[in-house]
């Protein structure tokens, strides 16, 4: 297991994903019979975001200090307009950003557009994308 993996099932998993799993499971044994071995190298969902958070913070800052440096200050002002601008951009920038991992994957699977699934764990707050059909290493990280 991943060293920062949650404990396993600790959320119910929907059919979609349930279905994935045992197609996973099945050829995981397939492979491990002709001689594969496994290495598990997932990241648990929360350490993904509390990373993700971590990380933003540098670019946060640097676009706050850009944004003071060519203002002469800070604008509080509340703009509603802006603030739903935001809102609406940030949403397309996180499809956006799943789609391209799709995008990349689906020129490599072997059923293209058919082995890409994207979804959503309400959980944590959290769209994926996954690539239901095996990958080769570089292939995978290409569409990371």
């Amino acid at each position: 297991m991943g060293k920062y993996k949650e404990k396993e099932n600790q959320r119910k998993l929907s059919d979609a994903e349930e279905k994935r799993r045992l197609v996973y499971e099945q050829l995981r044994d397939h492979l491990k019979q002709q001689g594969y071995r496994e290495r598990d190298l997932t990241v648990g969902l929360v350490f993904a975001n509390v990373m993700a958070l971590v990380l933003g913070i540098f670019p946060c800052i640097l676009f706050v200090c850009s944004y003071i440096q060519v203002n002469g200050g800070m604008n509080l002002r509340f703009r509603p307009m802006q603030g739903l601008l935001f809102l609406g951009v940030f949403l397309l920038m996180i499809v956006a950003h799943e789609l391209i991992h799709g995008i990349f994957w689906a020129l490599f699977a072997e059923g293209h557009w058919n082995s890409i699934a994207f979804g959503f764990i309400r959980e944590y707050l959290t769209p994926y994308c996954t690539c239901t059909v095996p990958l080769k290493k570089g292939q995978y990280v290409i569409g990371m």
